[in-house]
C-alpha cells in the first residue's frame, strides 16, 4: 500500500501538478473524508442508543491532519505575498496614475468667472 502511494505521488509531481497543489488536494481529501467519517459516527450513535459525548480520536487526527495539509499547500499555490505596505506600491507608480479620479472633476467652479474677458 506505501508503495501504491508513493507511485501515485510521483505520477502526480511529474505529470505537471506542483507539490502545493498535491498537498491541498490530499488534505481536501482527508477533510471530506473526516467529515463523512464523523457524519457515519454520530448515525452509529443515534442506532446504539448512545450520547453524542466526543469523536473518535482517529477522525479528530484525520481532521487536524487534512486541516493542515491544506493549509501548507494554499500556501505553496499562493507562493508570491504582495507587500503589506502601500508605500512600495505607491513608489511604482506615478502621482496621476494614483490620483486620477473622476469624481473629483469639477468643471462648474468660480474659475469661469475670474478668467473669462469682461464684456
Amino acid at each position: 500500500l506505501l508503495f501504491k502511494c508513493v507511485c501515485v505521488w510521483q505520477q502526480l509531481l511529474l505529470q505537471g501538478m506542483g507539490l502545493g497543489q498535491v498537498l491541498l488536494a490530499v488534505g481536501a481529501l482527508l477533510l471530506v473524508h473526516a467529515g463523512y467519517s464523523a457524519s457515519e459516527h454520530r448515525g452509529y450513535l443515534k442506532v446504539v442508543d448512545e450520547p453524542f459525548v466526543w469523536l473518535p480520536w482517529d477522525i479528530t487526527i484525520e481532521a487536524l491532519l487534512g486541516l493542515a495539509l491544506s493549509m501548507v499547500g494554499i500556501v505553496l499555490v499562493k507562493a508570491r505575498f504582495d507587500n503589506i505596505h502601500w508605500s512600495a506600491k505607491l513608489r511604482q507608480s506615478s502621482y496621476e496614475s494614483v490620483a486620477s479620479c473622476a469624481s473629483f472633476h469639477t468643471f462648474n467652479h468660480r474659475g469661469r468667472a475670474l478668467f473669462s474677458r469682461p464684456e
